[in-house]
Formats: structure tokens, C-alpha cells, sequence
């Protein structure tokens, strides 16, 4: 069995949605599962990610996946009572419902975080000409399904990003609230609706997002920030390679922001610097005379002015008296 997903990032297997749910769930259920990362989207037999391959045939939609999952380890699922079952199918739709279209307009349709950060990923692992068509068709493609479903409800173009970002925190606040204080939503194992959350909020929450307030929003919610960290610390731990990897952006971040900070100094002791010895060379030129300052009394001089120009005036009135 052989699941194929997007390349990890950010100290996650994958930072595809669908594809970090499904491999949530694969380990929730304890499965024995082959994962390969793409690398060369020629070869795919389908557009979408993930895909699992199984005795010759594959599946990509994900609640088909979840299911055939299912089948493979049914003891798992059935500790969920019946209510608890129809909560977590609630909750899964709210989850597809509410917090996906904002999470595609974020990473799809949102200018700032597309420019800066999604294009240049995913150009960063295919080769050309996939590098530069996969980005801009998958941006069609997310901004014709948000279109769509927005002239459904009536909503306006201008309108459409601030709906969907009020949805997607209601979302989250619904699901802080579910979540409470409990390790998981349903019981004490993690189940099809952890799985969810975890694929759409991990990325949300680890990416270096230019745009940042749906993220910010998901910081606030505390319990959510725990649950991802908890969910990834105990089913994907980082390598001991990824944990040096890790230290060493750090390192370097830490490097670059001292070297910035540094750099900030020096340039301030030089305007300073350049201040001081202009001041000192403009002294020692006046008292040593090599410059002179000039200093007119404007009053006197304007006095004088009007002094002659009354004169010429008075001349000439007596020049016609005297005619």
C-alpha cells in the first residue's frame, strides 16, 4: 500500500491539507503505509494529491480514503458512541464547510501570501514547465471555486475575503470550545475529526505567512496550538537529522538578526561620527580665520534704504517750486 503526498515543510510531512490529514489518520490507525513524496508531477495519474495505491487500484478523495482506512483497522472507530459519531461527521462538514475556502483564498487567491510564499514553494520543487503552470493553475482554479460559491450566497467580490475569514474564525472558535481542555475531540484517541483539524491547522499555524491574521487568530486559541504540537510531537517526530536541520535556521535567523542589529549601530556611530568631525573642522576654520561669518544689521541697512529713497524725493519737489 502506497500513499502519495506533498513534500513536508516547515517541520511537517507534508503542508498539503488532505495530504497531512490522511497521513494523520494512517498513523492514528496504526497502519503500515508506504508514503512517497512527489517529486515529478508527470508522473501522477491524477491532478490532486493525496493518492493511495492499493492492489493495483488507487483512490484520491479523501473521505474515500478515510473510509477504506477504516475498513483496515475497524476496531479503531467503533469506541465512538452513536452521538459522538454523528458529532464528529458535524464537525468534519464544519471543518470543510467553514475553514477550507478561507484557507484556499489564503494560500491561493490572496496576493501577498501567493507572490511571497505558495508560488515560490511549490516552483521550488517541480521542475520546468511544471513550476510554472501547476502554480497558476491551481490559483484559477481555487479563485473560480470561491467565485462560485460566493454568487451561490450573494456575496461581492469585495465582500468575499472578509466573510470567509469571519467564517473560518468561527470555526475556530467552535472548535477551541469542543476541544476544551481534553487531549482530543472525542474520547482519548484521536479520531477522523483530529485528523481533519490537524491537516488544516498545522500548516496554518507553522507556515511563514506574509498575510497573518487567520493565523494569529488560530495563536490565540491556545488549546488548538497545543493540540497541533501534541498531535506532531507524538505521531511525527522530527528526525535527528530535521532537528539539526531546524537548529541551524535558527541559528542562522539568530545570526542574520544580530549582524542586522549590528549593522543598525555601526551605521548610527557613522552619521555621528561624520557629525562630530564636520563640527570640529567647521570651529577650527573660525578661529583660525580661514572662514569668516559676515553679520549685517538689516534695520540699520533698511533705514538707510528708505533715508534715500525720501531724499530724491524731496529734490524733486523742490525742484518744482523753484519753476
Amino acid at each position: 500500500m502506497e500513499l502519495q503526498i506533498w513534500e513536508g515543510d516547515w517541520g511537517l510531512p507534508s503542508i498539503d491539507h488532505d495530504c497531512l490529514a490522511v497521513l494523520a489518520y494512517s498513523k492514528f490507525l496504526n497502519l503500515n503505509i508506504d508514503v512517497k513524496k512527489v517529486t515529478s508531477y508527470w508522473k501522477l495519474s491524477s491532478e490532486t494529491l493525496p493518492i493511495l495505491s492499493h492492489n493495483g487500484g488507487n483512490i484520491n478523495a479523501v473521505k474515500e480514503i478515510f473510509d477504506f482506512l477504516k475498513t483496515l483497522n475497524a476496531s479503531y472507530s467503533q469506541n465512538l458512541k452513536s452521538k459522538e459519531n454523528a458529532d464528529s461527521f458535524a464537525f468534519a462538514s464544519l471543518i470543510e464547510e467553514k475553514l477550507s475556502p478561507a484557507l484556499m483564498y489564503l494560500w491561493w487567491v490572496d496576493d501577498k501570501t501567493y507572490v511571497e510564499l505558495t508560488r515560490p514553494w511549490y516552483a521550488g520543487k517541480l521542475l520546468i514547465p511544471f513550476s510554472w503552470y501547476l502554480p497558476i493553475k491551481k490559483r484559477i482554479r481555487a479563485t473560480e471555486q470561491l467565485e462560485s460559491a460566493s454568487n451561490r450566497i450573494s456575496i461581492s467580490g469585495v465582500e468575499l475575503e472578509a466573510q470567509l475569514m469571519k467564517d473560518a474564525k468561527e470555526c475556530l472558535n467552535l472548535l477551541s470550545t469542543k476541544l476544551g481542555e481534553k487531549q482530543f475531540f472525542f474520547g482519548d484517541k484521536p479520531s477522523v475529526v483530529d485528523a481533519l483539524a490537524f491537516g488544516y491547522l498545522a500548516p496554518l499555524l507553522n507556515a511563514p505567512l506574509p498575510t497573518v491574521v487567520l493565523q494569529n487568530h488560530l495563536k490565540a486559541c491556545r488549546n488548538l496550538v497545543m493540540f497541533c504540537r501534541r498531535i506532531q510531537d507524538v505521531y511525527f517526530p522530527l528526525s535527528p537529522e530535521e532537528v539539526e536541520k531546524n537548529r541551524q535556521l535558527a541559528e542562522e535567523a539568530r545570526q542574520k538578526l544580530s549582524e542586522d542589529s549590528e549593522f543598525q549601530h555601526k551605521r548610527r556611530n557613522m552619521v555621528v561620527a561624520v557629525a562630530l568631525v564636520a563640527g570640529a573642522m567647521l570651529g577650527y576654520a573660525l578661529l583660525t580665520g580661514l572662514v569668516q561669518l559676515e553679520f549685517i544689521n538689516v534695520e540699520r541697512r533698511s533705514s538707510n534704504n528708505s533715508s534715500a529713497s525720501v531724499a530724491p524725493a524731496l529734490n524733486n519737489k523742490e525742484d518744482e517750486d523753484v519753476e
